[in-house]
């Protein structure tokens, strides 16, 4: 099992920061930076694919006390950037695109971590990425 390139964390949350940022940005440029995100993420699904022979989301085990951490940071933060942008704080914009960045970077950082630990048979698939004690998802995981 190979580890995913050390790149790939912080790209994923400048990816993420992207998208939450274009979401306050004026047209053209919400075009713009949702689609240079929206690539972004397809070449690292690949790219990840590639690294690791992970396939996410394909009966592989899954750290599911991630995924709602994940789409509470997007979601408060591209309803924040939506607000701050077009209803009165543009420069609030930026604030909220890069703590949504950093908050995804460790949040993708937790995710592997985890992963690779239920993968190797080290983890608990209910946990967010901490040590279970006691159980293991040994007979669960599929490498």
């Amino acid at each position: 099992m190979r580890r995913g390139p050390r790149w790939y964390n912080p790209v994923y949350g400048a990816a993420c920061g992207l998208l939450v940022l274009s979401i306050g940005l004026p047209m053209p440029w919400f075009f713009v930076g949702v689609t240079v995100a929206l690539i972004t993420f397809g070449l690292l699904i690949r790219i990840y694919r590639e690294r690791t022979g992970i396939v996410l989301g394909t009966g592989n085990p899954r750290p599911r006390g991630i995924y709602p951490w994940l789409v509470a940071v997007l979601g408060i933060g591209a309803g924040a950037s939506y607000l701050d942008g077009h209803h009165g704080f543009p420069l609030g914009v930026p604030i909220v695109a890069v703590a949504v960045g950093v908050a995804c970077w460790v949040l993708s950082r937790r995710y592997d971590a985890a992963l690779f630990a239920l993968l190797e048979g080290d983890g608990d698939p209910d946990t967010d990425g901490a040590r279970a004690g006691g159980r293991e998802g040994a007979g669960e995981a599929r490498p």
